[in-house]
């Protein structure tokens, strides 16, 4: 005799119920497994110190390494093993097996790790520098393939329909802008494309819109703000007359700069009609970074750095360097074929040089208490 159906309904439910579970437990286990996490016996202790007027080599590190603070990290293809700066001694290790590493970023007193689920970076993780203890965990809920983008104090998950704007020391999601549910040029029915993305307080977004698919594209720089955990518009500038727009970067006041097709640099104010061109800059290549200073900005391509005054519409002074500057409180740490300037960030003053043997060329220079990380092809220097 059959049962009753809803004995025969309870009976299928609790089935189904038991393997999501047991689908849960084994997913749990199997990433759980592939993880190697380990954490510092004795964490490693920062140094406010400042390097010393001549410094030398202490220690040499593999390709992928940075200083970070009183560590050395070194990133790979699944996850981060950290190194005692002076030693080579590691401190500790987080490696996933089981995923691949899309973007990154060590700086401060962490390093974030964000891991790749198909096309997408999917989830991201924060770890103690000096420890490698978890400060946190999110998970980044693109809608399609997405890039990365750091800034100080935040980071940009940014797609062609979607951008989630994060905070970088507690990792909680500032607000999110989507375009589905955004009006675009003048009040239009558009559809809209995010090209890139700056900022973490005032949030601005470089987007190409047409309200069909037979006109062309029209470019447009729009800043947000987060307002109760959603975005709130302060500022939308039409960038007319701009062949090839780029996003060099952006303030935190939501000032834009921008790159155009002949290399000239434009400078938006948030929501301004037209734009400064910076005047006595020559033309900068695709690859040129935006560096904020106190009193104003810099430019740098690696090879020159280009302090603007506090307008932005001119060029107060310039140096040439061998690596992109480094900037620690007011002091900017400028790598030269002579040394290390320190020069005042507000002013451009030079305070002092260090004595440094430099290579020609480097990737990046970093400054962490007395000690300076050397980024080259072959690796990371460290001197002392």
């Amino acid at each position: 005799m059959p049962r009753p159906w809803p004995v025969r309904l309870a009976g299928w439910a609790l089935a189904l119920t038991l393997l999501a579970v047991a689908a849960l437990v084994v997913t749990g286990r199997g990433s759980f497994a592939a993880t190697t996490h380990t954490v510092a016996k004795r964490p490693l202790a920062d140094d406010p110190g400042e390097p010393a007027d001549a410094v030398t080599e202490v220690h040499r590190f593999p390709a992928g390494s940075h200083l970070v603070g009183p560590a050395v990290v070194r990133i790979g293809s699944h996850g981060a093993i950290a190194y005692d700066p002076d030693t080579g001694d590691e401190v500790w290790r987080y490696l996933r097996a089981d995923a691949a590493v899309c973007a990154q970023r060590a700086e401060g007193t962490q390093v974030v790790l964000l891991y790749r689920s198909g096309e997408r970076c999917t989830e991201a993780i924060a770890l103690d520098v000096r420890s490698g203890e978890r400060r946190w965990q999110r998970t980044v809920e693109a809608a399609g393939q997405n890039t990365i983008v750091w800034n100080t104090g935040g980071f940009l998950s940014v797609d062609a329909a979607k951008m989630i704007v994060f905070e970088v020391n507690q990792g909680y999601e500032r607000f999110t802008l989507d375009n589905s549910t955004t009006d675009h040029i003048e009040g239009e029915h558009t559809s809209c494309e995010n090209t890139a993305a700056s900022g973490a307080t005032d949030v601005v977004t470089l987007q190409r819109c047409r309200a069909t698919d037979d006109e062309p594209w029209v470019a447009q720089l729009v800043v947000n703000a987060a307002s109760d955990g959603d975005p709130r518009e302060v500022g939308r500038s039409y960038l007319t007359g701009i062949a090839g727009p780029e996003l060099i970067g952006s303030l935190e006041d939501g000032t834009a700069y921008v790159r155009d097709s002949a290399g000239a640099v434009h400078v938006y104010a948030a929501g301004a009609a037209t734009p400064v061109t910076v005047a006595g800059l020559p033309p900068v290549p695709a690859d040129v970074r935006l560096l904020g200073a106190r009193g104003g900005s810099m430019l740098t391509d690696g090879a020159t750095v280009f302090r603007l005054d506090q307008s932005g519409a001119h060029v107060a002074w310039s140096a040439t360097v061998v690596a992109p500057p480094s900037q620690r409180g007011n002091s900017l740490y400028l790598p030269t074929a002579g040394g290390i300037e320190v020069r005042a960030a507000d002013t451009g003053q030079v305070t002092r040089t260090i004595a440094a043997a430099l290579p020609p060329h480097a990737a990046e220079v970093t400054v962490g208490g007395p000690r300076i990380g050397v980024l080259r092809d072959d690796g990371l220097v460290v001197l002392r």
